[in-house]
This record gives structure tokens, sequence and C-alpha cells, in this order.
């Protein structure tokens, strides 16, 4: 199986992100595809327009995760992030390094 780690970092990071995995859903057979989005990037919780594009990727298995310490920083919450279906991870960095040493490809938006 493929693994694909895209980073979302800005809150326009997330067209971008959103294009690219879709087209390695496309293009790819038997891929795990993981978005990781963390500082300004998690301002998706507050931009239903932006995290309505995510619903057909999480439709078809990709997982999205948001940084809790990114989130805390912006006065921004877990639920927040749940009440859009994106997973809360503690830590971005922890987790983007967790990835790679786990055999993830990593793009960054």
């Amino acid at each position: 199986m493929k693994k694909v780690l895209f980073h979302a970092h800005e809150l326009n990071d997330w067209s971008k992100v959103i294009a690219s995995a879709s087209n390695a859903l496309a293009d790819l057979v038997n891929v795990d595809i993981v978005i990781l989005g963390n500082g300004p990037a998690v301002q998706i919780v507050s931009h239903p327009d932006i995290a309505s594009k995510a619903e057909p990727l999480l439709e078809k298995g990709v997982t999205f995760e948001l940084c809790g310490h990114a989130l805390a920083a912006q006065e921004l919450t877990q639920e927040q992030a749940e009440a859009i279906h994106f997973t809360y991870v503690p830590s971005g960095v922890v987790e983007l390094i967790a990835r790679q040493e786990d055999g993830y490809a990593y793009i960054r938006a």
C-alpha cells in the first residue's frame, strides 16, 4: 500500500491540498492518504465553505487531521475539528514525524 501525507500550513493551502489529494486518490491504487493541517490552516474549522470541499475525500476514506497546539493558539477547539469530521492530534509536528517514520511520502502544499 502506498502512503501519502499532505501538509497544509496556511488557510489558503487547503484548495491545493484537496486537489492534489483528489488526483492522487484517482491515479493510485491501494493508497492511504492523510492530510494534516497546522498553523493558520486550522482556521478551516471556521470556514464551512472550505471545509465542505473535504467531504468527498472524507467519504472515500481520506483522513484529515488538525494540530491541537495550533487550534489552542488560535482559540479553536477539538470539538470544532471533530464537528467537520477532522481528527484532532495533540501535536502536528509530532504527527508529521510519526507518519514519515511510518513510511508516508511527505507533500507540502
